[in-house]
């Protein structure tokens, strides 16, 4: 039950939040970059233009393009006649002067690189190209580029081919069915931890185009369950704005459980967020196993509400919620309320965040 619970539970709070706060949280968005790019065509070139000489081994490249560098994690591939240069992204610019053989990394709007040889790219009449992928393995981008030579699919078909390429042992599906926008996956499998010990089932995942609407996408995942527990199934489902003018990314998200939990968002208007939960006692529940007690959860979730009204800058939500709304906040999760349902609603006016907790029906 734990396992399900942070999986499902824990990311759509997180995803309550990022919504709720995309200025406070600029990392996002090169994820969701990423992802419109997979949803386009990857891998795509990179203009490189003005290679200059900088010192030593290093020359520069200037890039036009609104990748993420270094910093965050770069997704371009350096090649020379064709071939990736085999130092990716060096983390000490100093060894590609000094050293180089192929190091090169990505700052800004500038790949700073040496030769594989460290002979000058100005007169060796060699050819550098850059591309844009999906992934900073040289194994996993090799996989890829020989993917890309065979695949036909495009829009979510081909998102879903690369997963399993992208990670390898951590996703895998039994069956895909459409080559167009519209595709969806069947007996799906995923684990989300590193040793690959915390693994989730789903009988399928499917994304489609919203007619009318570029850019948006609607998904949905049926029957999720941790492998180790198959009844306790969930299911997810939601629309997503991927247009890169969009100042929404998440438009609604809906989740429900075992016991009939359910989580709701809908952040389709501009300025309003509202989430609406209930039937948590499959939660509390699984929070006394983990904590051993009352005391050791009431302190728990006396901390969690206290973080929906920490300021932004300190990680919190920012809500400035009333005392009434405040203590019912803090008493959700309390045996007398935990099977209530409630409707929390953030509205932005005049650059102010306005917080509203009150009760809700289910459905209404």
């Amino acid at each position: 039950m734990g396992s399900i619970f942070n999986i499902v539970g824990c990311s759509a709070a997180l995803l309550c939040h990022l919504a709720g706060n995309p200025a406070a949280h600029q990392r996002p968005g090169v994820v969701l970059r990423q992802l419109l790019n997979c949803l386009r065509n990857v891998p795509r070139s990179i203009g490189l233009h003005n290679l200059r000489h900088a010192e030593g081994h290093r020359y520069v490249f200037t890039i036009n393009d609104d990748l993420p560098d270094d910093s965050a994690s770069s997704t371009i591939v350096l090649l020379e006649d064709g071939k990736s240069l085999p130092r990716w992204h060096a983390r000490d610019g100093k060894s590609i002067a000094t050293e180089g053989l192929g190091r090169y990394a990505h700052a800004g709007n500038a790949i700073h690189f040496s030769t594989s040889d460290n002979s000058s790219p100005l007169t060796n009449g060699r050819k550098y190209t850059a591309l844009h992928t999906v992934t900073t393995d040289p194994a996993i981008f090799g996989r890829l580029m020989g993917w890309r030579k065979t695949a036909t699919t495009t829009g979510a078909a081909q998102l879903f081919e690369m997963l399993p390429i992208l990670w390898p042992g951590y996703f895998e599906y039994g069956a895909l069915s459409g080559s167009g926008p519209d595709a969806v996956l069947s007996d799906v499998c995923l684990a989300i931890d590193q040793e690959k010990t915390m693994r989730i089932a789903a009988r399928s995942l499917s994304a489609r185009p919203v007619a009318g609407a570029a850019g948006q996408w609607d998904f949905e995942v049926v029957a999720m369950a941790p492998i180790a527990a198959p009844p306790e199934q969930w299911s997810a489902r939601g629309r997503v704005d991927l247009s890169p003018a969009a100042d929404m990314r998440l438009l609604s998200l809906a989740i429900e459980g075992p016991g009939g939990l359910f989580l709701s968002l809908d952040h389709a208007t501009t300025g309003r967020l509202a989430v609406r939960f209930g039937r948590l006692s499959i939660i509390r529940a699984m929070l006394l196993a983990e904590f051993g007690g009352t005391a050791a959860l009431e302190k728990w979730i006396a901390t969690m509400a206290r973080l929906v009204t920490a300021p932004l800058a300190e990680g919190g939500f920012g809500l400035a919620l009333d005392d009434d709304a405040a203590n019912t906040l803090s008493h959700i999760l309390s045996d007398d309320a935990v099977t209530r349902e409630h409707e929390l609603t953030v509205r932005t006016v005049d650059g102010m965040r306005q917080a509203e907790l009150k009760r809700a029906s289910h459905g209404s």
